[in-house]
């Protein structure tokens, strides 16, 4: 079994997806196939996808049915992570096996374990204020705080200004042999 996740790293509030994918190996096929993946205190259940069988999210019981000898199976599940969760929680989410009616040959591959570590938001987390201008300040050419040197940014907040430059507007402006400046 393999099992992925789509962000190893999410803030409070983020929906995650959880990927579990099981395939009979063989030799013989494998009928009445049972894994359990209970999702782990921190995370909220939201919904799951099987690709045959059915799931339980109160219990974590995906009860797949049959699988061929060569077959996969696969269960999605997404989850919030809760709100209550500390930043720098670590949560690890552990799939195994719970019974088949045959035997396994290879029993070493009948877990699957993953972890996410939660963060706080970029720019979050009670962080101190930059330093400048308040939040929504209208900047105008020669005003002391950040600028670009040109007539096109006058009247544009600075944060749209700082987006501009992360998406490009410093090349832009470089282009046309102005420099940006901060007075």
């Amino acid at each position: 079994m393999t099992k992925t996740v789509d962000k190893a790293t999410p803030t409070k509030n983020d929906t995650i997806t959880y990927t579990l994918t099981i395939q009979n190996n063989g030799p013989l096929d494998a009928t009445t196939v049972q894994i359990t993946d209970l999702l782990p205190a921190g995370l909220v259940f939201q919904s799951a996808l099987v690709s045959q069988g059915t799931y339980t999210s109160t219990t974590g019981v995906w009860v797949v049915g049959g699988i061929t000898n060569g077959q996969q199976a696969t269960l999605t599940l997404k989850a919030t992570v809760d709100q209550a969760t500390a930043n720098g929680t670590v949560i690890t989410n552990t799939t195994s096996a719970l019974s088949a009616d045959q035997g396994d040959t290879v029993a070493g591959n009948n877990v699957g374990t993953i972890g996410i570590t939660i963060t706080a938001p970029v720019g979050g987390g009670g962080s101190a204020p930059l330093p400048g201008p308040a939040p929504g300040t209208i900047l105008k050419k020669g005003d002391k705080g950040c600028s670009l040197d040109s007539p096109a940014t006058a009247g544009i907040p600075l944060v749209s200004l700082l987006l501009l430059l992360c998406l490009g507007a410093l090349r832009e402006t470089e282009r046309h042999g102005r420099t940006p400046t901060c007075a």
